[in-house]
């Protein structure tokens, strides 16, 4: 497979994996301190549907940060998933300063761009290990 086609599938694929890590990451703070009395459902419904727009955000990030810093990367051969967390990591950064939280939104920020990161990572590298 073609950089091009791997990059566009990873490009696709990766920002979905902020449903499951948003998802899981909410209940795991939510669910302690949720009332008695407040529906589970309720709460991943919550967290289901802002993982959703959460994604708005996420997939112009990915190709408008993503795209040229994969090209350089790869330019330099600097191409890891370090240097892809980095990236995410300062974007996370960037955007966390729009709210009041800006250290959770950071935090959270980093949390997602690193799952993002990772998962973009995996299917490059399974592309490479497959074309080799």
């Amino acid at each position: 497979m073609t950089t091009i086609k791997r990059f566009l599938i990873a490009s696709l694929i990766s920002p979905l994996a902020i449903i499951p890590a948003f998802v899981i990451g909410g209940l795991i703070v939510e669910l302690p301190n949720a009332p008695a009395n407040q529906d589970f459902w309720l709460i991943l419904n919550g967290l289901f549907s802002a993982s959703l727009i959460l994604l708005i955000v996420t997939y112009p990030a990915t190709f408008i940060l993503g795209g040229p810093s994969v090209a350089a990367l790869q330019k330099y051969e600097l191409l890891s998933l370090f240097n892809l967390n980095i990236i995410g990591w300062f974007a996370a950064a960037v955007m966390a300063f729009l709210f009041t939280d800006w250290l959770t939104a950071f935090l959270v920020g980093c949390y997602l761009s690193s799952t993002v990161a990772g998962t973009f990572w995996l299917i490059i590298k399974s592309g490479k290990k497959a074309s080799t």
